[in-house]
């Protein structure tokens, strides 16, 4: 069966749902998605983000976060995001955009209430 150039795109357009386990799969996919979904920005610089990341590993790892952490986001997180077409990262900026994927985003708001205080998510992960 041939798809329709109208079928493809829709599918090249959103996530399959193997795509978003598997990003959900990874917990410094899933931090930036929640620091994402629980914000009106759409950018954020790459500190801003690593200092996010930060502050949600320390509140779901009692261990803490990993000591490689930023390196696990610009390697494999931020890449893996803009596979499903989730992020853009600039390398030049250190600008991560966010581009909302609706069922990627209703799984990661539902995934991040399980993992995190339900007055975290609702105050915006602060």
């Amino acid at each position: 069966m041939r798809l329709s150039d109208t079928e493809y795109e829709t599918l090249v357009e959103k996530p399959f749902n193997s795509q978003v386990f598997r990003v959900l799969s990874s917990r410094y996919c899933r931090y930036v998605l929640y620091l994402f979904a629980c914000s009106t920005d759409r950018a954020m610089t790459f500190d801003e983000l690593s200092d996010g990341v930060r502050r949600i590993a320390a509140q779901t790892d009692h261990s803490g976060p990993d000591d490689r952490y930023e390196a696990i986001l610009i390697d494999e997180a931020l890449p893996e995001l803009a596979t499903v077409g989730a992020i853009d990262y600039d390398p030049r900026t250190r600008t991560v955009r966010y581009h909302p994927q609706p069922t990627l985003d209703e799984y990661a708001h539902h995934s991040a209430y399980q993992e995190l205080p339900a007055e975290t998510v609702d105050a915006g992960l602060d």
